[in-house]
């Protein structure tokens, strides 16, 4: 059932993508960013094909995909007072090895990872608590990382 669904969504994100171009690719990173089971997996590698497909510019795609994934947050435990946090929505740790299962070396693909951190106090959360000082009040205190990977095209050698 669950495998359903996914297809089902991956077909929808697939036909958003395809219909709308641009603004498709930036609702499907708003949409996967709001809902976290959402993997990046099922909007990038689809924006990024059919991107090669229409012609459109990849960075402009990956533009639209880091704006439309600013819209939302994965929730926060930050504590700002005491400049500490809990990580408890979000894994400890961040390592794996994925292998595409429908990989063809006769055919062109394309690859693409986000990953979002937690939020965690920033610098100043911290020089706040430890020199007991006062920050002006536009001072940004929690922080959010973000990480990218260079786009991977893989084109067949014949």
């Amino acid at each position: 059932m669950t495998i359903l669904v996914f297809e089902a969504f991956i077909e929808w994100m697939t036909s958003l993508i395809a219909e709308h171009l641009y603004a498709g690719v930036f609702f499907a990173a708003l949409i996967e960013t709001i809902i976290p089971p959402i993997p990046t997996m099922a909007v990038f590698p689809t924006a990024g094909f059919l991107a090669y497909q229409n012609g459109l510019e990849i960075y402009q795609v990956i533009l639209l995909g880091i704006i439309g994934g600013l819209g939302a947050s994965i929730g926060s435990t930050v504590d700002v007072e005491n400049a500490t946090y809990t990580n408890t929505i979000g894994d400890v740790e961040l390592a794996t090895v994925w292998t595409d299962p429908d990989f063809d070396s006769s055919e062109r693909a394309f690859y693409y990872v986000r990953v979002i951190e937690i939020p965690t106090p920033r610098w100043t959360a911290f020089d706040k608590k430890f020199f007991n000082a006062e920050m002006p009040e536009k001072a940004v205190m929690v922080m959010q990382e973000r990480a990218y990977t260079s786009p991977i095209w893989y084109t067949p050698s014949n």
